[in-house]
């Protein structure tokens, strides 16, 4: 048994999923600074970033939730889109590394981590059962919970220090990494 409590594929999935947070969180976090230092966005632009993840996440989480119950294999989502993630998040750094960037490009790369979060999300309750005993699934529930609140901290945090160490679009290659070790 780890620290926390849980066996073997239980306890690496909650560490994956705190990884991951880290990378995500980070993302959200410097999605908007990037804009504003990229594309010198203003209240408008600003508002598109912002509200572009929100209204997906409000409009197709419950939809997107409804799905992954009726699929046969919710680890596969999770790996699919862990890795969709990784891509989208890869892609606004190398688009501007070929010097094809552009707001609305960016903007585009913005809404698909966001869907890819969603389905992350959705998949990840799901995962617990598959993944833990059933008296330790309420215990699984709490320190997900817990590992993906710390790791939000931790992106939140540390998303403005990266931007500042590096031109601002690699910091995304934080969640590439988060994505793909998770």
């Amino acid at each position: 048994m780890s620290p926390l409590g849980l066996h073997g594929s239980a306890s690496r999935y909650v560490g994956s999923r705190f990884v991951t947070a880290i990378g995500g969180s980070v993302a959200a976090a410097v999605g908007p600074l990037l804009a504003a230092l990229m594309f010198a966005a203003g209240p408008t632009q600003m508002a598109l970033i912002t509200g572009t993840s929100m209204i997906i996440s409000i409009m197709l989480r419950v939809p997107v939730a409804g799905v992954i119950d009726r699929a046969p294999d919710e680890r596969r989502i999770m790996v699919l889109f862990g890795l969709a993630s990784a891509v989208v998040s890869a892609a606004v750094p190398l688009l501007w590394l070929a010097d094809v960037l552009t707001f609305w490009r960016f903007l585009a790369c913005m809404g698909l981590s966001a869907l890819c979060t969603v389905v992350l999300s959705a998949a990840g309750y799901r995962m617990v059962n598959a993944v833990t005993e059933p008296g330790q699934r309420t215990r699984a529930l709490g320190l997900l919970h817990s590992s993906q609140s710390a790791g939000d901290v931790i992106g939140q945090s540390t998303g403005g220090v990266l931007v500042g160490l590096a031109a601002p679009p690699l910091a995304l290659l934080v969640d590439t990494l988060a994505s793909v070790a998770g």
